[in-house]
């Protein structure tokens, strides 16, 4: 494919079903607003679908009861998926004195949603990796239907688990909260996120259960532009050209969690001894693969650290426990303190969970914003299509930043493992 765009390729395939009694095909013009999302810290993709009901869909039909929807998308290739309607948002009448036509509100997410965060079991695995169990309940209490198995990360250790009556999303949160990844030895791999993401070579979707180390460590994604997004104008036919973009504020407030803490533990073989593990700001970030040169909180000489700010109390036995609950937590709020969203022209191509580049512009022409400049993360992708917009195929990227560029280190923690090469 090649890296320019033509002008007239802009343009993306939309095509929408109602699987119901029989298949209807929406008109795209009467397509109000259609959109979905994956994300990296979301177990299922979901979105939302307004049309204008001229064809009396929903006197025929029960939209909660069996009724899917299938879409076609893409620029260059077309991609099929299909989606489970689970809420009929708004039903809207769009003349007053006519209650035959009127705009539907529907949202949607993958299959096995109800499996997922309703139905509950009691059932126990004895001798097995974190990570096997998490990839039975998956396969064997969710039935995602068309969701393939992805990237499964191998967690350390052999574990005996008993569910108490919990849903597959509990099990899996309590997994992942107390697992850490053997892909790293003992050079970090905490940080469980388990998530379904659109894979554009197979054109399926896959769920895939990895580390926030792994991903921060991924090889640049090339497909579109090699992988470099630019705010210039005299690029215009760039696929990866920034139409718009904010960036998040940095709430000192929400930094409490990150800045350390004092973590409790009981040891049930030996009723009379409490487990205890202080938590440093400064020996914590070290830990994780950054995209900076330095951290993006100052060091231990401005008093970052309180080990006194957060206590944690747990039934866990071990620090070993303890630190895998803390660091797991501890990074993935961490990384989602210094975010950017842009907004580009759609294309299938793109992947959530994996690095980009920004070429970030100075008020100094002749250099880069330091700050800015560099690789990110691809936290999430917001697909949404606009019949009558040009282009008619947009998407939205979050990403993550979780370092700084500067060359001078003296007041933030210079990154031991710095990935923004």
């Amino acid at each position: 494919m090649s890296n320019v765009a033509e002008q007239q390729d802009y343009g993306a395939e939309l095509s929408i079903t109602l699987k119901a009694k029989k298949d209807i095909v929406l008109n795209i013009g009467n397509v109000v607003e259609f959109y979905f999302i994956e994300d990296i810290y979301s177990y299922m993709i979901s979105g939302k679908l307004i049309f204008t009901d001229i064809n009396a869909i929903w006197e025929e039909n029960q939209f909660t009861s069996g009724v899917d929807i299938e879409v076609t998308y893409g620029v260059k290739e077309d991609i099929t998926l299909s989606f489970n309607i689970y809420s009929i948002q708004r039903i809207i009448p769009t003349d007053a004195n006519d209650p035959t036509t009127n705009l539907i509100e529907l949202l949607f997410c993958d299959f096995g949603f109800h499996q997922l965060t309703s139905q509950k079991y009691s059932k126990s695995w004895t001798n097995m990796k974190a990570s096997d169990i998490v990839q039975h309940i998956w396969k064997h209490m969710i039935d995602p239907k068309d969701i393939e198995i992805g990237e499964i990360e191998d967690t350390k250790g052999m574990i005996d688990f008993t569910s108490p009556w919990w849903s597959s999303a509990q099990m899996i949160q309590w997994l992942s909260f107390r697992s850490r990844s053997a892909k790293h030895g003992d050079d970090g791999g905490w940080g469980y996120v388990n998530f379904t993401k659109i894979d554009p070579s197979s054109k399926k979707k896959k769920w895939n259960y990895v580390t926030m180390e792994t991903l921060l460590c991924e090889k640049m994604d090339t497909k579109l532009d090699e992988g470099i997004y630019s705010f210039e104008s005299s690029e215009l036919y760039r696929w990866n050209r920034i139409l718009n973009h904010n960036i998040s504020g940095i709430d000192s407030f929400n930094l409490k969690q990150l800045r350390g803490g004092t973590s409790y533990g009981y040891d049930f073989k030996d009723k009379n001894k409490i487990i205890e593990k202080v938590f440093k700001y400064e020996e914590t970030a070290p830990k994780f693969s950054i995209l900076g040169n330095q951290t993006l909180m100052k060091g231990k000489e401005d008093k970052v650290t309180d080990e006194n700010m957060n206590f944690y109390l747990t039934a866990d036995d071990s620090v070993e426990l303890l630190e895998n609950q803390y660091y797991h937590d501890w990074i993935k709020r961490y990384c989602i303190q210094n975010t950017v969203s842009i907004e580009v022209r759609g294309h299938e191509n793109r992947q959530i969970g994996k690095l980009v580049k920004i070429k970030w512009p100075s008020v100094n022409e002749s250099s880069w914003n330091e700050n800015m400049d560099g690789r990110y993360l691809v936290k999430s992708i917001t697909h949404f299509f606009s019949p009558k917009g040009s282009p008619n195929f947009r998407q939205k990227l979050v990403l993550m930043k979780n370092g700084y560029n500067y060359q001078d280190t003296s007041m933030f923690l210079k990154s031991v493992k710095n990935k923004n090469a």
